[in-house]
């Protein structure tokens, strides 16, 4: 039996996994390489990482295979491990700068450690929500400070809007899929 660090109840599930349940978050990751990899193949958006559509098409794929991850698995860290699974892959195979999917990852995390469960459509979506709130926030940083060139402030507030409402709906898919996949 493994020691389990202390830490709360949060940090023990990661460690008491069981191959269902990381399998489950490795196959979250993979999935949500693919669909990225698909939209970047057919999107010229997505490659351009502009203020609206980047943030809104990675926001309704993303969440979803984060929330479902966390709720196939119901282990809290299982969204920071789904988008370090995607950043590890996108990396090995892409050799650019990958989504910063990591970050709201983390959010998602805090947000069913204090929750304290994965039940609930309303969870979900409100995970999806602070995923996108989050993600957009961190792009448009990475993209003032490390490319040298903000998103264009008349963009900010639509391209924002529409990027919560796109993470809302991917986090209520997330919830349906991830059900599914817990009956796996």
């Amino acid at each position: 039996m493994k020691k389990v660090p202390d830490g709360g109840e949060a940090l023990r599930t990661l460690f008491t996994a069981g191959v269902r349940e990381w399998g489950l978050v490795l196959l979250g990751g993979f999935l949500l390489w693919v669909a990225v990899t698909l939209l970047g193949r057919f999107s010229a958006a997505f490659a351009a990482r502009d203020a609206t559509y980047y943030p809104v098409l990675a926001c309704l794929v993303a969440p979803a295979f984060i929330v479902a991850g966390v709720r196939a698995s119901d282990r809290w860290g299982a969204a920071t491990l789904v988008a370090l699974c995607f950043t590890g892959l996108f990396l090995a195979v892409a050799r650019a700068a990958p989504p910063l999917l990591v970050i709201p990852a983390l959010g998602v995390d805090v947000w069913y450690a204090y929750r304290g469960t994965t039940r609930g459509p309303g969870g979900a979506v409100m995970a999806g929500f602070l995923f996108a709130w989050v993600f957009y926030s961190a792009e448009a940083t990475w993209t003032l400070w490390f490319l040298g060139v903000g998103w264009p402030r008349t963009e900010l507030l639509g391209g924002l809007v529409f990027t919560l409402l796109a993470g809302m709906v991917s986090g209520a898919i997330g919830y349906v899929l991830g059900g599914l996949l817990r009956r796996v």
